[in-house]
């Protein structure tokens, strides 16, 4: 009877000893797959922040490209406004000029015509609008005559 006992004694351990290196072998596969998905997994999130710092980048750049640009249409703007008000300026000038000329021409022909009264009233228009001293100094010579 001691034989079929060492032999049930010796399968059993047997199976026994099969069943465990199965069931380690198992362990072993299924970490081994889990690792893959873990590092898999590990692996797209390395590339989704990779794209994501790449996108920063990206908008960081753009982000300063418009800010320089900003900062160039800016100055071009004050250089206009600059431009604008000496244009204004100088047109403000030219038709104050104009003015003085047409007024002068005005008292001109009216010398020429003879008519004192209307010159009179001219000349005194004339210098109270402030025109004498917008006169080149040849044209102030001639109205200085007239006058």
């Amino acid at each position: 009877m001691d034989n079929p006992s060492k032999k049930s004694t010796k399968r059993f351990l047997i199976i026994y000893s099969i069943a465990i290196f199965l069931f380690a072998v198992s362990l072993i596969l299924i970490a081994s797959f889990s690792q893959m998905r873990i590092n898999r997994e590990a692996e797209q999130i390395r590339e989704q922040l990779n794209s994501a710092e790449i996108l920063a980048a990206d908008k960081n750049t753009k982000l300063d490209a418009a800010m320089t640009e900003n900062s160039r249409l800016k100055t071009k703007v004050e250089e206009l406004e600059a431009q604008l008000e000496t244009l204004t300026t100088q047109k403000e000038e030219d038709t104050k000029k104009l003015a003085t000329y047409n007024s002068f021409a005005e008292i001109i022909n009216l010398d020429r015509l003879g008519k004192k009264t209307a010159l009179k009233e001219a000349i005194t228009a004339f210098e109270d609008a402030g025109y004498p001293a917008l006169l080149s100094p040849e044209h102030l010579e001639i109205y200085n005559s007239i006058k």
